[in-house]
């Protein structure tokens, strides 16, 4: 019976340590070429169909962010100096670089991949002379809040009805 047990706990623990392998997954070469572009790969994650990166300290992006995919297809659709997006076919392995404007310690983005509109992949990397990775916070959910002047509108469209209920309601009682 010991055997067994020895045997289970064995097993959970090997198959703990693969699926943490797994969440690691965005992984740079530390190639250097320009101003200062940083190969990765993505992979590890399943199927993925967009990825976005978000500046949070250090060293701006360099427009263009993504470059040098190397599944077809693939292109930056959006970006600027603090946060780009790039699409293409689904895949579940790719490299690509990310360009900066120059090497400053620390520099720190958040890394986000997408399958569908479905998170995949949340990293936090950062560079002090070298990449670390740890989860990110996943990207806001945008909630639509509207303007004062919209529900001052709104309000001021409510009162022909309140002053027909009123009057409706005095009616009744006299």
């Amino acid at each position: 019976m010991k055997t067994i047990k020895t045997l289970a706990i064995g097993l959970a623990v090997v198959a703990a340590m693969s699926v943490a392998s797994v969440r690691a997954s965005l992984v740079t070469s530390g190639v250097s070429i320009g101003d200062w572009n940083q190969q990765f790969q993505e992979n590890g994650v399943g199927n993925y169909n967009a990825m976005e990166v978000a500046w949070v300290s250090g060293s701006l992006f360099q427009v263009p962010v993504f470059t040098g995919f190397n599944v077809a297809g693939w292109s930056q659709v959006a970006g600027n100096s603090s946060v780009a997006l790039a699409s293409g076919p689904t895949t579940t392995d790719m490299t690509f670089y990310l360009n900066f404007v120059d090497p400053q310690v620390p520099t720190v983005f958040d890394f986000y991949a997408f399958n569908g509109a479905t998170v995949v992949e949340n990293i936090r990397a950062t560079w002090n002379n070298g990449w670390s990775y740890l989860t990110a916070p996943l990207p806001p959910v945008a909630v639509p809040v509207p303007e004062p002047t919209t529900m001052i509108a709104g309000a001021l469209l409510l009162l022909p009805f309140g002053a027909s209920t009123l009057r409706i309601l005095r009616r009744r009682t006299a």
